[in-house]
């Protein structure tokens, strides 16, 4: 987990973004037009056991009428907790992410990492998505998302120039900007390889101060017809977030091809072990050796 929050022995971890915090670590289902908010709670110091536990309908982001994806928490220099997610505007639903996502920010004002949240302001229009915040040791606020401004029927796909297909980031010494964008951080691979695309950002910071960053990468689907999925989980580093990100392997973490995952989510426990959440779309819902409906790396 983030170094400035390692001292603390439990977490909360929402998707895309782990947060140690309180007493309990809790796992933010998606949103959508009525969301319904679960939990799931690492049932020890260590986060390493889990177990579904409850909540309320008051807590978390609620819009009337709007579809919000993913939420990825931090704690301001205010001292409040701030969520960035994506918002679908206008009304649209979630069928419209690549033409309609934009990220917005929200604060919880009562000072409960589980909210309820407030809106406060569009942080980048669409198309953005994917939006992971992590606060480095050395303050500086780092917003990793996916996207830039053009519409999917401006030429959105395509190897080297998919704006879907890679990562981007800002940074801020405040959490409420101005944010310095740096794009293309990690572009997509070139064709028919398993990460053309780039994208579902979630960044590890640790002790050192170095970025790991795990991703979801995509073959081209105009050649993986032969292929038993399109989705695995890959692995990038920088030794600063100021510094070039490389791809610390040339395949995904998993070494079965035939293991599907997307939007991954790592956090480093109390005992300096890396943790990797992530959602399968395989039919027996997970790597076989490994635990079933998330998994665990």
């Amino acid at each position: 987990c983030d170094a400035w929050c390692r001292s603390v022995p439990t977490c909360v971890v929402w998707t895309w973004m782990p947060f140690f915090d309180n007493s309990t670590c809790y796992l933010k289902s998606r949103a959508n037009p009525t969301p319904k908010w679960g939990a799931l709670s690492l049932a020890n110091a260590s986060c390493t056991a889990s177990a579904i536990n409850t909540s309320t309908m008051r807590t978390g982001l609620r819009e009337d009428g709007l579809s919000t994806w993913g939420g990825s928490p931090v704690r301001g220099e205010d001292g409040l907790f701030h969520i960035f997610a994506s918002e679908f505007d206008q009304g649209h639903g979630l069928s419209t992410w690549e033409e309609r996502s934009q990220i917005i920010h929200a604060v919880s004002e009562s000072g409960d990492v589980l909210g309820p949240y407030r809106k406060v302001e569009v942080v980048l229009p669409a198309f953005h998505h994917n939006p992971s915040i992590r606060r480095h040791p050395d303050g500086t606020f780092l917003l990793f998302f996916i996207g830039g401004n053009q519409s999917k029927s401006a030429g959105m796909r395509g190897p080297g120039q998919k704006k879907e297909s890679s990562i981007s980031f800002g940074h801020s010494r405040s959490v409420w900007g101005p944010w310095t964008f740096e794009t293309r951080t990690l572009p997509g691979t070139a064709s028919g390889n398993w990460d053309t695309d780039s994208t579902n950002p979630s960044p590890v910071i640790l002790q050192n101060g170095s970025v790991l960053l795990l991703y979801r990468g995509t073959f081209d689907p105009h050649n993986s017809s032969a292929l038993p999925c399109w989705n695995r989980i890959g692995i990038a580093e920088a030794a600063h977030w100021s510094q070039p990100f490389r791809r610390l392997r040339n395949g995904p973490i998993f070494h079965n091809l035939s293991v599907c995952n997307e939007d991954p989510v790592g956090f480093v426990d109390a005992k300096n072990t890396l943790h990797v959440l992530m959602h399968s779309m395989n039919p027996q819902r997970g790597e076989p050796g490994y635990p079933q409906l998330v998994g665990r790396r």
